[in-house]
């Protein structure tokens, strides 16, 4: 059975691979570049954040989320009721 190099495909394999490895580290700095801003961006709200992290399943990204989805203006919904409805999480009877 011949190795990958005397078959000729390690070279082409790192002619494949080598690219697709940048590619990625990039993407890694770029999510890394963005995670950085979205935390700076969501300094000013530490303490809701820190109150949306009491509830059950809520970690720092899902309150991250639910802030810049809902907002901190809760007064644009009527009740509790109405927030959840628009969010999407409340409880069905189908």
């Amino acid at each position: 059975m011949q190795s990958l190099s005397q078959c000729g495909l390690k070279r082409g394999l790192t002619r494949v691979w080598l690219p697709r490895r940048r590619e990625a580290a990039a993407l890694d700095e770029t999510v890394a570049n963005l995670d950085g801003r979205i935390s700076e961006a969501a300094d000013p709200y530490a303490e809701l954040i820190a109150l949306l992290c009491t509830i059950p399943g809520v970690g720092r990204y899902i309150a991250e989320v639910l802030i810049a989805e809902c907002g901190v203006d809760m007064t644009v919904f009527p009740n509790a009721e109405h927030l959840v409805s628009w969010a999407g999480i409340c409880p069905g009877t189908n």
